[in-house]
């Protein structure tokens, strides 16, 4: 894989998010989609903040948010969701019909893509989903902080992703592709012969396609390096994952500024929470003050119950 010159964003947080700062604003460009797949029925809170988040950021000129909804049910009463519903008009949805995207791919018609577990389902979802109509992909454990222009802007014409932590390898938690492109029709083959879609078989640096760039983990999980105790972040506000989700208390007090998707990692593009789907979802925690700067950006549309707050959905 190919990397940006300066090596020291690779490895330092602080290094990367200072870097991030300094891109210029982005120029004018096509309008890109943004893929997002959500396999089961329950569409609830966190996936809602991560949507709110990209519509809060973004601008609608420029980038779409791609909702592909595998439950038929889930699709049917879409509308009637009250995390998802008054977004609707802001967000393409689409029904993610496997048969169909995967019809002349690489991976049609092969057994063991199916019965697979909701994480490799999603593992090969945004393969085929760029793959039918390029663009870029995000997990939906992922809160967007900024615009997405100076990233594409840093990346050029390059297809990229970014590293896994630490190690050697990269992951497609937020990744670009072209549509029937070359390199995404050589991760499917990769991946229908390992029989697995995950980034393990498929972006290892050794095996990995050598014109993929591969951006430093800093501008989409800011927090990872100091998660895995390889770095002490400044900008980080709790040592672990979880703390985006617990609740203010004794040993985890509510911060005493204001905090904002500006202020939250600044010059991240994302923040990625990594799963934490089973978390309960408090209505005094980082996750919510974020939701609540959202929510106030969207104000003209957004009629989301607040975070936290429990629903018969």
């Amino acid at each position: 894989m190919r990397r940006l010159p300066q090596s020291e964003i690779y490895t330092s947080t602080d290094c990367c998010l200072a870097f991030a700062r300094t891109l210029p604003p982005s120029s004018p460009r096509p309008l890109t989609p943004v893929h997002f797949f959500w396999q089961g029925r329950a569409f609830g809170a966190k996936a809602a903040l991560c949507l709110r988040s990209f519509l809060a950021t973004q601008d609608p000129r420029r980038f779409q948010a791609w909702l592909w909804l595998e439950d038929e049910t889930a699709f049917a009463q879409a509308e009637r969701n009250p995390w998802l519903g008054s977004l609707l008009p802001h967000v393409k949805l689409l029904r993610y019909d496997w048969p169909e995207l995967s019809r002349d791919t690489p991976l049609a018609n092969r057994p063991w893509t199916q019965s697979l577990a909701p994480a490799a389902r999603s593992d090969l979802a945004r393969l085929v989903c760029l793959a039918r109509h390029g663009g870029c992909y995000s997990d939906l454990d992922a809160l967007f902080l900024r615009d997405l222009g100076p990233l594409l802007d840093l990346a050029g014409d390059a297809e990229f992703c970014f590293q896994w932590g630490a190690v050697a390898r990269g992951t497609n938690a937020f990744c670009r592709h072209r549509a029937a492109g070359t390199m995404i029709e050589a991760l499917m083959r990769r991946a229908d012969a390992a029989q697995s879609a995950h980034p393990t078989n498929l972006l290892e640096f050794s095996i990995a396609p050598e014109e993929l760039l591969l951006l430093p983990v800093g501008l989409f999980s800011p927090l990872w390096l100091h998660d895995d105790g390889h770095e002490r972040c400044g900008p980080a506000p709790y040592r672990h994952f979880a703390g985006f989700y617990r609740k203010f208390g004794w040993f985890h007090r509510r911060p005493a500024t204001p905090v904002t998707l500006d202020s939250f990692f600044p010059g991240a593009f994302t923040y990625h929470w990594h799963g934490l789907w089973g978390m309960k979802e408090h209505t005094d925690s980082y996750a919510s003050l974020l939701d609540h700067d959202c929510r106030g950006r969207l104000a003209s549309f957004d009629s989301l119950p607040a975070f936290g707050t429990r629903l018969p959905y």
